[in-house]
């Protein structure tokens, strides 16, 4: 089977700490630990699903397990059929670890010539495929030889996303990749993360930025108490997000009214609205583009127009086992 298939796995950690007394060492056994319960998931080639939940929720403990780091107790973990622990699938696979370790003497470049030759790819293509990936993150050019050590903590998450996909991986697995970045460069890497998924490769992103996940992925899968909850109702949820109008003065009842008209000709929905502000409910850039068309043609003072992702958030706030779900880690 092609693509990713996780069928009903379990994870248990059995906790133990160490005492000294005397001159020996003492093992005390503590609550074991379950932090998969029987979840199961299937990625389809080409798909870009992002993973969410609570802390403690079993999201990184999931994403060992994919990767062959972590095995399960029971249950199963496949990619294109094979286990992710086999050469022929780990040639397949780019990976983006939360916290980077990387040679620190060497240049970016050399960095990527490095791990490039590990993924035994051809010498021929390395200078172009080394420029080629550089380029996608927008990493600037003058800096390419600047050394690991000298550079920006958003500069080493663009490297290590380029460090990923050097060897032009079928699959790619982030976790946290915008973890300790400023906004500033968590927006950027959001962009840039968008231009891999065109690149058409499937992506399993791991993380705590809604917006990002919602932006970047075509699925949602929230990971609550070891098992993947309400992952139908994220895709039943169909994309949509709110789009915010101002307008230069309050609206007036008869602009409400050809609101309501508009809303109804092009089927989307009035949210509500508010002194100057309008809210409605959007599924694509077509639907923007209609909707700003309408109320140009009506010669409303619109001063702006923004989107809002938060649909993740309201749904991410509403579960009523969040702290529940922080008791498994």
């Amino acid at each position: 089977m092609q693509g990713i298939l996780v069928d009903s796995v379990h994870k248990t950690f059995r906790g133990r700490r160490f005492k000294l007394l005397g001159f020996s060492m003492a093992v005390i056994r503590e609550k074991s630990v379950k932090a998969l319960d029987g979840i199961s998931l299937f990625v389809e080639p080409g798909q870009s699903v992002g993973i969410i939940g609570p802390n403690g929720a079993g999201k990184t403990t999931l994403m060992g397990c994919l990767l062959g780091f972590i095995y399960p107790d029971k249950g199963s973990v496949s990619i294109d059929g094979h286990d992710p622990n086999s050469k022929h699938i780990r040639r397949k696979i780019g990976y983006v670890p939360e916290r980077l370790n990387f040679q620190s003497y060497l240049t970016m470049v050399e960095l990527l010539e490095f791990h490039y030759d590990l993924a035994q790819q051809p010498a021929a293509s390395r200078k172009s495929k080394i420029r080629e990936v550089l380029e996608l993150v927008q990493l600037d050019e003058e800096k390419w030889n600047l050394p690991v050590c000298k550079c920006s903590r958003g500069m080493l998450q663009r490297l290590a996303i380029a460090q990923a996909l050097v060897a032009a991986p079928l699959y790619l697995f982030l976790d946290e990749p915008t973890s300790g970045v400023d906004p500033g460069g968590v927006l950027e890497l959001t962009s840039v993360l968008a231009r891999v998924k065109q690149a058409g490769m499937t992506v399993v992103l791991n993380s705590h930025q809604l917006d990002q996940v919602e932006r970047i992925c075509d699925r949602m899968v929230f990971v609550k108490q070891g098992r993947a909850s309400d992952a139908e109702a994220l895709q039943s949820g169909g994309g949509r997000h709110s789009l915010i109008l101002r307008f230069l003065a309050p609206v007036s009842p008869t602009d409400v009214l050809n609101l309501e008209r508009l809303a109804k000709e092009l089927q989307v929905p009035l949210i509500k609205v508010w002194k100057e502000f309008v809210e409605f409910s959007v599924l694509d850039d077509n639907d923007n583009f209609r909707l700003l068309q309408g109320i140009i043609k009506m010669e409303l003072p619109l001063v702006e127009a923004a989107p809002e992702y938060n649909r993740l958030e309201r749904m991410f706030m509403s579960s009523n086992d969040v702290a529940e779900g922080s008791k498994i880690v």
